[in-house]
């Protein structure tokens, strides 16, 4: 939608990201700091980004209200690819928390990642950008 802009730099930079690896025989997970192999969205990261942006919609109550800003969101990829543990970090209201939350929660499915030859747990934190369309002043003609 063209209200609303994505501002997705840190994917340029890297997500914070934190991975975990799962073992059958044990109900504890242990926190990996190299991975072999991260998650992969389908299609690469600009194919994420593209679905983020074609599936937000800005709410009409943040738009009434008039609220702009930067919500800050956290999710998991679990070792079966599948996004889990969704939540807002930080959030400006106006219904934009529950918004970024619906689009993160509606992502396809990912690649896992993996370390050692097992799947991981990896969580990111992203975010999404809103804001209002700016007016365009046309120049006073004399």
């Amino acid at each position: 939608m063209k209200y609303v802009f994505l501002f997705l730099a840190l994917i340029l930079s890297g997500f914070v990201c934190d991975a975990q690896k799962t073992s059958p025989a044990s109900s504890k997970s242990k926190t990996v700091r190299v991975k072999d192999e991260m998650p992969a969205y389908p299609g690469g990261e600009q194919a994420m980004i593209k679905y983020i942006s074609d599936n937000l919609k800005f709410p009409d109550s943040a738009r009434t209200k008039k609220i702009e800003g930067k919500v800050l969101v956290s999710y998991t990829i679990d070792e079966y690819g599948q996004v889990t543990d969704v939540y807002v970090v930080k959030g400006i209201g106006g219904g934009c928390d529950e918004e970024a939350m619906r689009v993160i929660k509606s992502m396809p499915k990912w690649k896992p990642g993996n370390q050692g030859g097992e799947g991981i747990r990896v969580q990111y934190t992203i975010p999404i950008n809103f804001q209002l369309p700016r007016r365009r002043l046309e120049p006073v003609k004399n």
